[in-house]
């Protein structure tokens, strides 16, 4: 498996995600991945759990008997940094990416950025 399969993938799902008024069921959610993406409920449901341990807020709702996730409706936008959901969890995970630069000015920078990206979600 790719090293960046996984976070692709949770961003495919959170772009979907962005996109659906009254949430996805997991079925909705595959139907949606590209064929090379891993589809499988169970993943389905960790990639869920990621992104809502990232700081997105996730509803699940049941259905007519079926459970669907939806993001929170303030979080489809973010007015101050006018940044979609998908940009800042792009950011989000990004912050890892910056750990070789710590000590340095840049990262300094760069983790104030990050900290008014997350101060932004709701």
């Amino acid at each position: 498996m790719p090293r960046n399969d996984q976070a692709v993938r949770q961003l495919m799902v959170l772009k979907r995600l962005e996109s659906a008024r009254h949430g996805l069921t997991l079925e909705q959610l595959s139907e949606g991945l590209e064929h090379a993406a891993t589809r499988h409920p169970r993943t389905l449901r960790r990639d869920l759990e990621a992104i809502e341990s990232a700081g997105y807020p996730l509803l699940t709702e049941r259905v007519d008997g079926r459970t669907r996730w939806k993001l929170l409706d303030g979080v489809r936008q973010a007015p101050a940094l006018r940044l979609s959901p998908t940009e800042l969890m792009a950011l989000t995970l990004s912050r890892r990416l910056i750990a070789p630069l710590e000590g340095t000015a840049l990262h300094a920078s760069l983790q104030s950025a990050l900290s008014k990206a997350a101060a932004a979600l709701p």
